[in-house]
């Protein structure tokens, strides 16, 4: 049998690291061990709360203190333990998957209307701007139009005024021919990688 998961404990981790200040926090400690005077540096936010914020990080196991004598002085000093460690890697991970995911855009699905006669051959298709900004593109980009039967890349063009708030994509025929698409049926639309 497996290992049980702590639910209690991730929650409480996904908790503490849920606070934006922590987390800015915890990842400054895990690029160098650092002292108070480094954190205040770095950190805009007072001492005091520089330390419930690292109470809270240390109390789950991901930072830990170990106080030096230097001189006359004790310094304490932060540093992330292996635990954090395996913690920061994964949260790397997700953050380049979300900027990833971002970066490709999502799918829309949009109904697909005819090109209207001064637009064929012309080698484009036009979306309205809520959908481009959707995408995270621009009026000459290229996108992939896809249907069940295949797919096409093709640029990008404004939709007319009269298209503005409407969910469609304008497709001449010989693009709905090759997708095997009709007119009021759906094609998914995404940025091209």
């Amino acid at each position: 049998m497996g290992m049980l998961m702590d639910y209690d404990k991730i929650s409480d981790l996904f908790s503490v690291l849920s606070n934006p200040k922590r987390l800015k926090l915890f990842f400054i400690i895990s690029e160098k061990k650092r002292n108070m005077n480094d954190l205040e540096e770095l950190f805009s936010i007072s001492r005091p709360a520089i330390r419930r914020h690292l109470e809270d990080i240390i109390l789950l196991g991901m930072v830990k203190k170990e106080a030096l004598n230097e001189g006359n002085r004790i310094i304490n000093y932060y540093e992330i333990t292996s635990v954090g460690k395996r913690v920061a890697k994964f949260l790397k991970e997700i953050e380049k998957d979300i900027a990833k995911k971002q970066e490709e855009g999502q799918d829309v699905f949009l109904e697909v209307k005819p090109a209207l006669k001064y637009d064929i051959g012309k080698e484009f298709v036009r979306i309205n701007k809520l959908v481009r900004n959707f995408l995270n593109i621009k009026i000459g980009d290229t996108i992939e139009v896809v249907s069940k039967k295949g797919s096409i890349a093709v640029k990008v063009d404004k939709a007319y005024d009269s298209d503005s708030d409407k969910s469609i994509i304008r497709l001449e025929k010989k693009f709905r021919d090759f997708l095997e698409v009709k007119c009021g049926e759906k094609v998914s639309v995404r940025r091209k990688k």
